[in-house]
Order: structure tokens, then C-alpha cells, then sequence
């Protein structure tokens, strides 16, 4: 049977010391058996203190994002093949990519009749380029920034449709490039920090929308309609956020935060939480 002892410890942000005693049988401590201190990093940036759990968990949305946009794009291109828009062939499907410019496909798209392949690439390039959209429940500073610039954005558009207004910017872009005028070219590209306007994701809806109605059934029925437009802007939905259990009540949900017997909770919390002094007297 071990001889019986006692560990005491100190518990440190970065460091745990331990000392164990001996003890007799009355259990008073006789000696020390063994004592010392284990060091170890405090799981937080050395400059911005910072936990290091906060960089991966960054990462790891970035890795999630990725992978769900480019299965995404994986599921449109298939639809494609499938409806008859896009040639299966790797190398044509490529070639057509190149030849079409995708903002000379939308721009035609909305306003007559156009190719299969053209169809398909403007659909294709909506599926890449879908617009901005935020699942924050509350917003920031940059979701501000952003919506200014979608404000901006949408009074420039007018009744023109966002692949409109981008083809038009492209055209005026080759003009000055042929003219050699040393001037600054207009982007295309949506970029943070590069542009001072933005586009979000119902400007794309309703670009869909206006290809859709003009295209009409000649090329796609309404059911591949409907399959191509759940692909090209589908987004994962919000995860429901667990009430978690009653700690008075483990077998119980917690109540919500904005009943009236959760108020009345929190303020005899209040209540029984003060202290109270006078002429030298303390009353709890």
C-alpha cells in the first residue's frame, strides 16, 4: 500500500509548482518528498497577447470557405455538362472559356438571345463572381465600408444589370488602351481596398433573374432553371447556438435571456451581490 502524501500546487498563467509532503498516520505532513515547477508557453502571442487558438480558427474558416466555393463551382460546372451548355471535353470547355469574354456574355444574355455556350458561360462567371452577402448577425466597421460602397454601386447601375455596367467599364478600358490615352484604366474585378464600389450578392440575383426571363425555355426548362440558380447561390446556413443546461437545474435548457423570470434573476443576483456600509457597520 503507497504511504500517504499531500500535493500542493500553484497554479500560474504559464507555470504550475508542486510540492508533495509525506504524511504520518494522523496525516501531518513529515517532510517533502518531492518539489519543482513545470514552465510552459501561456497559448498566446509573445507581442499582441493574442490566443493562438484565434489564428487557427481564422485558417481553418479560410480552408472551409475555400472548399465549399470550389465544390460549389464543381456542382455548377457539372449542371452544365448536364444541361447542355458546356461541352464535357476538358480542352473544349477551356477553349470557350477563353474565347467568351464572360461580361460580354452577361451583357448579351439580358438583352437577346445568345448561344448555348455563351449561356452557359455567363451562368458559369455569375457562380464564380456571386456578390457579397454577411451571415454576422451584427455588423462592423468593414461591413459598414462594404454596404456604402454597394449603396454607391446600385444608384450608378440605374436599370443596367452589374454584367452591363462591368462590360460597358471593359469596353471603355480597351477604347483608351487602342487611343494609347495615359489614363488610368477602370477595374473590373470587386476588390477590398482596391475599388471604391461593391457589388452583393442580389445584384447577381437579379441579373440572374433578367437572363432567365429574357432566355425563357428555349434552352433550359424551369426545373434546370431552378437547379442552376439553387447552385450558383447557395450558401450554408447559420448554425443554431445550443442554450446549453440549467447549472441549478443540469437536466433543464437555460432560460431565455429576455423572459421576464431571467430579468428577475439577474436582479436579485444584483441585489444579493451588494454590500452595504455605515458608522463602521458591513450589511450583505
Amino acid at each position: 500500500m503507497a504511504s500517504p502524501y499531500l500535493l500542493a500546487l500553484d497554479l500560474g498563467t504559464s507555470s504550475i509548482g508542486y510540492v508533495a509532503f509525506s504524511l504520518d498516520e494522523n496525516e501531518i505532513p513529515t517532510g517533502i518528498l518531492d518539489l519543482g515547477v513545470r514552465i510552459f508557453p501561456d497559448g498566446r502571442e509573445p507581442k499582441t497577447k493574442e490566443p493562438l487558438a484565434v489564428g487557427r480558427r481564422k485558417a481553418r474558416g479560410i480552408r472551409r470557405t475555400r472548399d465549399r466555393g470550389q465544390n460549389r463551382v464543381r456542382r455548377l460546372v457539372q449542371e452544365l455538362i448536364e444541361f447542355g451548355l458546356l461541352p464535357e471535353d476538358d480542352k473544349k470547355r477551356k477553349a470557350i472559356f477563353d474565347d467568351i469574354c464572360p461580361y460580354e456574355a452577361r451583357a448579351n444574355a439580358v438583352n437577346g438571345m445568345v448561344s448555348k455556350e455563351m449561356l452557359g458561360r455567363a451562368i458559369f462567371h455569375l457562380g464564380r463572381r456571386r456578390g457579397f452577402k454577411s451571415n454576422r448577425l451584427a455588423g462592423d466597421e468593414e461591413e459598414s465600408d462594404y454596404k456604402s460602397k454597394i449603396s454607391d454601386l446600385r444608384d450608378t447601375l440605374g436599370s443596367q444589370t452589374l454584367g452591363e455596367y462591368l462590360f460597358a467599364r471593359l469596353q471603355e478600358n480597351h477604347a483608351l488602351a487602342n487611343n494609347k490615352t495615359p489614363i488610368q484604366q477602370k477595374v473590373i474585378r470587386f476588390r477590398n481596398g482596391e475599388t471604391d464600389f461593391y457589388a452583393d450578392r442580389d445584384m447577381y440575383k437579379e441579373e440572374f433573374e433578367r437572363i432567365r426571363e429574357k432566355q425563357g425555355n428555349q434552352l433550359l426548362d424551369g426545373t434546370q432553371w431552378d437547379a442552376l440558380q439553387e447552385t450558383v447561390f447557395w450558401q450554408y446556413p447559420l448554425k443554431p447556438v445550443p442554450k446549453g443546461k440549467c447549472r441549478f437545474y443540469p437536466s433543464e435548457s437555460r432560460a431565455h435571456i429576455d423572459l421576464p423570470i431571467s430579468h428577475e434573476f439577474r436582479i436579485y443576483q444584483e441585489v444579493n451581490a451588494l454590500r452595504y456600509e455605515s458608522k463602521g457597520k458591513q450589511y450583505e
